[in-house]
């Protein structure tokens, strides 16, 4: 099944795993710390991207792993510039911490943010049930 699109996004910007400091994601502007601490896990900044609608950036978001998603992924890193289905499916199915985090960059109502992601989700639900050219049923060889 297709994993969520929404690491298409974050991995658009792939910034190097051992770096110190703050990492500006490039078109909102918004700073994310490199490395975070979160619930006892140490996490690295993985990838960074903004999300836009119809010209106006909504929000930028962030993609926090654990350390050991560094040799997890090692077989990974020729496509971090170009990630297809499978760098994301390696994220998702991954045995190791991982952290999504948004900075919203405009004024968005919760309602509106619950019906973008369902919205998403289904559209993402559908496609995988279409056939592709020269794929199998959803998308799979």
């Amino acid at each position: 099944m297709k994993r969520i699109a929404t690491f298409a996004l974050i991995l658009s910007v792939m910034v190097p795993f051992l770096l110190y400091g703050e990492f500006k994601e490039p078109k909102s502007g918004v700073g994310f710390s490199e490395t975070m601490n979160h619930e006892g896990a140490d996490l690295m900044l993985a990838g960074a991207g903004l999300r836009s609608k119809m010209m106006f950036k909504v929000y930028a978001g962030a993609l926090y792993l654990d350390s050991s998603a560094k040799s997890a992924l090692a077989t990974m890193k020729a496509k971090a510039s170009k990630p297809d289905q499978s760098v994301y499916d390696a994220i998702s199915d991954g045995s190791f911490a991982k952290l999504f985090l948004l900075h919203f960059v405009r004024d968005v109502d919760s309602a509106k943010i619950i019906e973008a992601f369902q919205e998403r989700l289904e559209n993402d639900r559908v496609e995988d049930q279409r056939p592709h050219a020269g794929l199998g049923e959803g998308g799979r060889p």
